[in-house]
């Protein structure tokens, strides 16, 4: 009966704890910028590991088992580096087997991400293309999600690398 009344006691306290408006502007920021990396790499089919290996040409790709943490079975990670400066890891699970991106590296220009983005071109594109990110340092900036993340290395003043981190439990 104790517990009872004390959920009682607590529940208008719950109920009552809403988000400031900043808060709210900041999560939706979060979640536009998970979505915008979900949909960045147009040029990657991760639908099967058949589908991501005919991104490009393979230079190299080696892979390892795991035991899986969560379920019977084993996690399969692969680090796949493809012609023309893409490089992406991976993971392969389950039955039917299923394909998760875990990050994407990208060192040239051939590479265009979603808004027009790429290697090469000036940070104010970037900005202007995905807005102001998150972190801004000299020669990085970061765009972080809830789960998701951004980086983009720069060389005077121009991206020299974008980095996409998918989230991995």
């Amino acid at each position: 009966m104790r517990w009872i009344l004390l959920l009682l006691a607590l529940v208008p306290i719950f109920v009552s704890a809403q988000l400031t408006p900043e808060q709210e502007a900041m999560l939706e920021r979060m979640d536009e910028i998970d979505r915008y990396i979900h949909r960045a790499p147009i040029f990657l089919d991760d639908s099967s590991q058949g589908g991501l290996r005919a991104t490009a040409k393979v230079l190299d790709e080696s892979c390892e088992d795991v035991e899986n943490p969560h379920a019977d079975g084993v996690l399969t990670y692969c680090t796949i580096q493809f012609q023309g400066g893409l490089e992406a890891r991976y993971r392969v699970f389950g039955d039917p087997q299923q394909l998760h991106v875990i990050w994407i590296d990208i060192q040239s220009s051939r590479w265009v991400l979603a808004r027009d983005v790429a290697v090469g071109q000036s940070f104010e594109h970037v900005v202007t293309a995905l807005g102001e990110p998150t972190i801004r340092e000299e020669d990085r900036v970061v765009y972080s999600g809830v789960t998701e993340q951004a980086l983009f290395e720069l060389s005077n003043g121009n991206v020299s690398r974008i980095r996409l981190k998918y989230y991995v439990d």
